[in-house]
């Protein structure tokens, strides 16, 4: 499966009740790196730089993350494009390590 850790991050970050395990939604993302493997957080890294490389459509975007990954945060609904969304998340995963 292609970026197959940015659909692992939605599906066991971002589920229902993704709101009670962070103050906001980028803390998750924190989280997620601080918790995971740093294997995994690295892949996270690439893969987003992949994505956001990639030029891809806002369609091909919300598909991935909201339909591929079944993510219940639509980042559209709090005033940011899914594009913005990968620049975010990207931006608080830090640097490779």
């Amino acid at each position: 499966m292609e970026f197959e850790t940015v659909v692992y991050l939605a599906q066991s970050y971002f589920h229902q009740d993704y709101d009670l395990l962070a103050p906001t939604p980028l803390d998750l993302v924190r989280m997620f790196v601080a918790k995971e493997h740093p294997a995994t957080a690295n892949q996270l890294r690439q893969e987003l730089d992949q994505l956001i490389a990639e030029d891809a459509s806002e369609e091909d975007i919300r598909a991935l993350w909201m339909g591929t990954a079944r993510s219940s945060y639509d980042p559209t609904r709090h005033g940011s494009s899914y594009r913005e969304w990968l620049r975010q998340m990207r931006e608080v995963a830090g640097p490779p390590s």
